[in-house]
């Protein structure tokens, strides 16, 4: 019997994260109205992240971009929602950080480069 529930890891792969242009690009997966704004790590390429904030009037997408803003240590400006507005799964463009920085500043593991 397989289990429903998913496995977080603290990987990303390199579909996940992907450096164009000065820019890194990462896809999220956001849980709204958790009980804490948290970063909880990787599950199917995604990096997860909780967020108080309901899903309504955008209230989830800022509260992602305010969270990785302070945990990235960057302006929110710096941080663009590329698609996915109305889903749970969306891809952020990240602007002036590294694939590398980015990984470190959230404390998972980058992606393998041999």
């Amino acid at each position: 019997m397989v289990s429903r529930g998913s496995i977080l890891t603290s990987a990303i792969t390199e579909q996940s994260l992907v450096e164009l242009h000065g820019a890194v690009r990462l896809a999220v997966r956001v849980q709204p109205r958790a009980k804490r704004t948290e970063v909880r790590g990787m599950r199917a390429g995604e990096l997860v992240v909780a967020v108080t904030a309901p899903p309504a009037d955008g209230a989830a997408n800022a509260a992602l971009v305010k969270c990785l803003a302070q945990r990235l240590a960057i302006a929110k400006s710096r941080i663009e929602l590329v698609r996915g507005t109305r889903g749970r799964s969306k891809l952020l463009c990240i602007r002036g950080l590294t694939s590398a920085c980015l990984a470190a500043r959230l404390g998972i593991a980058g992606p393998n480069r041999s």
